[in-house]
């Protein structure tokens, strides 16, 4: 006689538990014993002949144990059990796979590495034949001391450096994609997914977003060399009109030297007026880069296209021919973007060029846009301030110092 309580029917493996239930339910007969039920009725009872798979409280199945085996192509439970935790792990490793980059399959790696070298791949990705089995290992036993399993376990990665820009997309997408892979799996097995987190916590930035990228750092630089840069082509027009003799002409014909300037001034105002909005539309607007402060950010990209404007004019007042403004524009230019923290932090310059970079014209003016449109600073701040006193600098220093 056996007495069944509502919690459930325990025993070891063969002792007869299923063969009890189907015996209560009518499932099966039996030949002598009676079985006495604390209901008055069995037709509230039921039974549910299937087993269920937990791993650390997390449901994995809930089938048959015969059918779960067959499925599983295994004669015992903890076989299936362990298939089961595989296929998570592969399927797993598939969403992995189908990471938001495009992915051409090779059987070896040696083709696949020829494909990078041939500029067809930005990168290759080996899994060793065991990964699979050697990733639910390390997943098993984190502090597992055989080294074959270890190098198993991991993801062997072949990059294309020569795009910095594409190599770090393609390096941050693999690692979040990863850490995602691992989270599910941890996730699915029951372990705490904390445990796929470096020991170390990022908050929000303090100033900019989680993902800065190359463009945002030098959007500043580029639009204070445009804003520069371009009016200092304007001295080629002055240049002509000297060389052709139609500004001695003005002034035999009694326009006067302030008269001359006036004119060029207020052209060359104007156009870079224009230069200014369209740049700052396409900079700003279309390809939303980042503006926190646009009203002391407009003050200075205008400032800086007037030192331009001036230094135009300086240039044009001392020199005679196209050739030579040519060369000073031309060379100023190129220097200018090497030495003023466009491509490179001046924290990261040789002292004997950081010293250089503070006398090239867009120094401390691309310092003081970056600080205006990512950090969101005003003139308060002494990085601020200083790049509006050198563009008013470079504006009373280019004065010409004679008339045209």
């Amino acid at each position: 006689m056996f007495l069944l309580f509502s919690f459930g029917l325990l025993g070891s493996s063969g002792c007869g538990k299923t063969t009890i239930l189907n015996s209560v339910v009518g499932l099966v007969g039996f030949n002598s014993g009676t079985i006495e039920l604390a209901v008055k009725s069995k037709k509230n009872m039921g039974f549910m002949p299937q087993v269920g798979l937990l791993r650390e409280g997390v449901l994995l199945c809930e089938k048959s144990p015969q059918l779960l085996m067959e499925e599983c192509n295994t004669q015992f439970l903890d076989d299936a059990f362990l298939s089961i935790s595989q296929q998570q792990i592969c399927e797993n490793l598939e969403n992995f796979r189908k990471v938001s980059l495009l992915r051409v399959d090779h059987k070896e790696v040696s083709t696949a590495i020829d494909f990078a070298k041939n500029n067809h791949l930005w990168g290759v990705l080996h899994f060793v034949q065991d990964f699979t089995d050697a990733l639910s290992a390390r997943i098993e036993e984190p502090f597992i001391k055989d080294t074959v399993v270890v190098e198993n376990s991991s993801i062997i990665i072949f990059l294309d450096s020569s795009n910095k820009i594409i190599h770090g997309i393609i390096e941050r997408k693999l690692r979040d994609s990863y850490l995602e892979m691992a989270t599910d799996i941890y996730q699915a097995c029951g372990y705490p997914t904390k445990f796929t987190d470096l020991p170390i916590k990022f908050e929000e930035p303090i100033y900019g977003n989680t993902n800065p990228n190359v463009k945002e750092f030098l959007a500043p630089g580029l639009i204070s060399l445009l804003m520069f840069g371009m009016p200092l082509l304007y001295g080629y027009v002055i240049v002509e009109e000297k060389n052709l003799g139609a500004t001695s002409r003005s002034l035999v014909a009694g326009t006067t030297v302030i008269e001359v300037l006036a004119a060029h001034l207020i052209l060359r105002v104007g156009i870079q007026l224009l230069q200014t909005f369209c740049s700052m539309v396409i900079m700003y607007w279309i390809l939303q880069f980042p503006l926190e402060n646009p009203f002391y950010s407009t003050i200075l990209i205008i400032l800086q296209g007037l030192a331009g404007i001036a230094t135009s004019f300086l240039l044009s007042t001392n020199l005679n021919s196209f050739l030579g403004i040519s060369g000073v524009v031309t060379g100023s230019f190129t220097v200018t973007l090497f030495i003023s923290g466009m491509l490179w932090p001046l924290e990261g310059m040789h002292p004997s060029i950081k010293l250089l970079s503070w006398i090239a014209p867009c120094t401390f003016s691309t310092q003081s846009l970056r600080s205006l449109s990512i950090r969101g600073w005003d003139l308060t701040n002494r990085e601020v301030y200083l790049g509006f006193i050198s563009s008013c600098l470079w504006m009373k220093e280019a004065q010409p110092s004679h008339s045209p």
